[in-house]
């Protein structure tokens, strides 16, 4: 009886050659589908030559033999190097409260061209806006009202292009239109209104409610009629961008100045009072609103219920 064949060695050592006639190889698993016991070398070296070459294949693959890469170069960008290569300084001179009319309505159109220019360069528009803000909302103290608008449409440009950083500058903004408000000439009034709408897109509402509630507070009665005909307005523009839970856990604050607003003896004021107080019905509902409600008299209560049922009628 023939004894059984001796299986190969599987050990990942070495190949060993056996001298006597008749010896086979052993090599490592690894290895053995590329062997050539006649030329144990030149196999060795197809093998690597064909990692090589698969290796290259994907290396060139990820990087085209057409395209030249350059190193890449530190950026030594400075606040100071950004002022200077935005001409900011030109920019803040001709804004400054000394300067002509017209040299504040040109700063202003540079203002915008640059804020639309640096759209994709939000670091470089992080280190100009501070000095550029404070600089715009200036000039809605303008005694001009051409001036006014001007400031107003910058605003906008900015706002449409770079809206978050507005988001700590709320009080201050809001405050500054609202008073570009206070003599009431209608193109100032309509170009406030169309740059408080654009708030109300992109700002955050309930910060912003919060900034008009305190400057609400801080308006006295009687006074400043056109800056709080435009504060109801613009609430009217907030309440409806905001949850009805938030409306609902600030109803402490908002209603008392809507329900003092009501019994104004401006009639414009009263007007707007009453749109909030149906926007703010439509937010929490008639649960909700009913206890402000019966504190109205019966002729406010049968306005108010004209104008919320005509809301829904409006919203299907």
């Amino acid at each position: 009886m023939q004894a059984p064949p001796r299986a190969p060695s599987t050990a990942a050592s070495t190949s060993v050659l056996s001298t006597p006639s008749g010896a086979t190889y052993h090599v490592p698993v690894t290895k053995a589908l590329n062997f050539d016991p006649q030329h144990p070398s030149s196999s060795a070296s197809h093998a690597t030559a064909t990692n090589l070459k698969r290796k290259t294949s994907r290396t060139q693959k990820r990087t085209p033999r057409n395209k030249q890469t350059t190193p890449a170069t530190p950026t030594t960008t400075t606040p100071a190097l950004l002022m200077a290569q935005h001409n900011v300084v030109d920019i803040l001179t001709s804004l400054s409260s000394t300067s002509s009319q017209s040299s504040k309505a040109r700063g202003l159109v540079q203002v915008s061209r640059l804020s639309t220019t640096l759209l994709h360069k939000k670091n470089e528009w992080s280190y100009v806006f501070p000095q550029l803000i404070i600089a715009v909302v200036s000039t809605l103290k303008s005694t001009e009202s051409s001036t006014r608008v001007h400031g107003l449409m910058a605003i906008r440009t900015m706002l449409e292009t770079h809206p978050l950083p507005f988001n700590g500058l709320t009080d201050i903004v809001l405050r500054s239109i609202l008073d570009a408000c206070h003599d009431d000439v209608q193109d100032v009034l309509s170009s406030a209104s169309t740059t408080l709408q654009l708030m109300a897109r992109t700002l955050n509402c309930t910060c912003c409610a919060k900034s008009l509630l305190s400057i609400m507070a801080s308006l006295k009665e009687n006074q400043n009629t056109s800056v709080m005909k435009m504060c109801l307005r613009t609430m009217g523009m907030f309440v409806p961008k905001m949850s009805s839970a938030t409306v609902y856990g600030a109803l402490d604050d908002i209603m008392p100045p809507v329900l003092k607003c009501i019994n104004s003896t401006e009639s414009s004021i009263r007007k707007e009072s009453v749109f909030l107080f149906v926007q703010i019905y439509s937010s929490v509902g008639d649960v909700h609103a009913r206890p402000y409600m019966n504190t109205l008299t019966i002729a406010q209560q049968k306005l108010c219920t004209i104008y919320i049922r005509r809301s829904v009628e409006k919203k299907g």
